[in-house]
């Protein structure tokens, strides 16, 4: 089987998108393509709150431009193709080409944004 022409890749800056959260998430046993996403627990999402060692990571406008700017750079540097990067205030939406893992891109493009 050939590997896809590109992911698309969704990570959330720091501490916006906890476990546990109303908008849905999903946990090691829930992970792979087409799994369900779980729904909100105010439990779960009250431990990692309380485990935050800072502030919740909301991008302002300069902040997003770089953002953008690393994404592409690093695509670059890793040989892979950026076919379109969506940067919001508490995410980042990618469509990437590459011959390497989408655990692993999104592992790498996680770090921008942590």
């Amino acid at each position: 089987m050939a590997p896809p022409l590109a992911y698309f890749i969704t990570f959330s800056s720091y501490g916006t998108h906890l476990p546990g959260s109303e908008k849905g998430w999903v946990d090691a046993k829930h992970s792979m393509p087409r799994n369900p996403v779980l729904g909100g627990d105010e439990r779960v999402e009250g431990y990692w709150r309380a485990r935050l060692k800072e502030t919740p990571l909301v991008l302002e406008r300069d902040q997003r431009r770089i953002v953008l700017g690393a994404v592409v750079a690093v695509c670059a540097y890793k040989g892979w193709t950026a076919y379109g990067v969506h940067v919001r205030t508490t995410h980042v939406h990618a469509v990437v080409g590459g011959d390497t893992k989408p655990e692993r891109m999104m592992a790498v493009f996680q770090e921008l944004c942590n």
